[in-house]
């Protein structure tokens, strides 16, 4: 009796312990799991012009390019979100839906890509996230942003030349 009572408490701190690492780790899993799907499916757009150069935000001309995915119920969020980015100067090479649930609107970046994913993230507030690229997720952008229902409310772009 007392063996198994100290085996079952031994399980149980084990399995506390990890679910304590997870939380702390903040990120979302690399493979299957609660909350993500790993073949996610999405309906890209075909690429659009890129802006006018009066359209283009000082200094940012010719960034990205990035697929913009949607993550949430609000219908329309990639495409709103698409032509922001694309008033700002980045190029997007399309825009979906993401199923699945990421907790937080987040830029994805491939190998390399992490200080223009965090530049894309100062100038847009609203983007809460900024991580290495994760298997499974669709196209093949330098920069994925995936819109969860916290950037509808959020949105508006820092002016390029703030803090100079």
């Amino acid at each position: 009796m007392r063996r198994s009572l100290l085996g079952s408490t031994v399980a149980v701190a084990t399995v506390a312990g990890l679910v304590g690492v997870l939380q702390a780790w903040g990120g979302e899993p690399p493979t299957t799991g609660p909350g993500f799907v790993v073949a996610p499916t999405a309906t890209a757009t075909a690429p659009a012009a890129p802006p006018a150069p009066s359209e283009s935000a000082p200094g940012d001309a010719g960034l990205g390019p990035l697929l913009v995915l949607n993550n949430s119920r609000v219908t329309g969020l990639a495409a709103d979100a698409a032509a922001q980015f694309r008033r700002q100067g980045w190029a997007v090479t399309g825009t979906g839906n993401l199923r699945g649930r990421i907790r937080a609107t987040t830029i994805y970046y491939a190998p390399g890509q992490a200080a223009t994913a965090h530049r894309l993230a100062a100038r847009f507030p609203a983007i809460q996230r900024v991580l290495p690229r994760i298997p499974g997720l669709p196209g093949d952008a330098p920069l994925t942003v995936v819109l969860t229902r916290d950037y509808a409310s959020g949105a508006a772009a820092v002016p390029a030349d703030a803090g100079r």
